[in-house]
């Protein structure tokens, strides 16, 4: 299940709401997370994607993603400073792109506030540390990062997008 916040106002009941959730019986496990869109470059190969920050923590469940690398290995860790990202499949082969790899990336936050201040745009390096490959649509256009890298990359600051929820039992 995924919870959206409707606006990041609602960011400052965070905490409690994450208490809530964590102290709910039939929910398994939360995470919070934050995405936006983003292009992703490397030399003049180009691709639009979803970046989505995760907590280090999720590391710990499986969440899927872990259990689908295909090359490298799942590390998110927020204590590193290499902005580390694990990449789709599909994104690696647009790209060109292979783990150990240097990646370009500008959230289109950042681009709007180009057109509105008539600056620079703000890019990013990530890292590949992994590839995964599920076979599915999103893996096309879906990148991982720490939750705190993908805050950094997308203007957020400490804000949050939203949570994910696994319940105990679906029914």
């Amino acid at each position: 299940v995924r919870v959206t916040l409707r606006s990041f106002e609602a960011n400052a009941q965070v905490d409690s709401a994450a208490k809530l959730l964590n102290s709910i019986e039939e929910i398994k496990t939360s995470q919070a997370f934050v995405d936006g869109k983003s292009i992703l470059l490397k030399n003049k190969a180009y691709k639009i994607v979803n970046i989505k920050g995760v907590e280090e923590t999720a590391a710990e469940e499986d969440w899927g993603v872990r259990t689908s690398i295909f090359a490298g290995e799942y590390n998110l860790s927020d204590s590193s400073n290499s902005n580390d990202a694990i990449i789709g499949l599909s994104v690696a082969l647009a790209l060109s792109a292979k783990v150990g790899d240097t990646l370009s990336i500008t959230s289109f936050n950042n681009i709007e506030q180009v057109a509105i201040n008539f600056a620079m745009p703000k890019t990013f390096k990530l890292v590949v540390q992994g590839i995964y490959r599920t076979g599915k649509d999103y893996e096309g256009n879906l990148i991982f990062t720490s939750l705190k890298t993908a805050q950094k990359e997308l203007g957020l600051k400490n804000q949050i997008t939203g949570f994910e929820i696994r319940l105990n039992d679906i029914d």
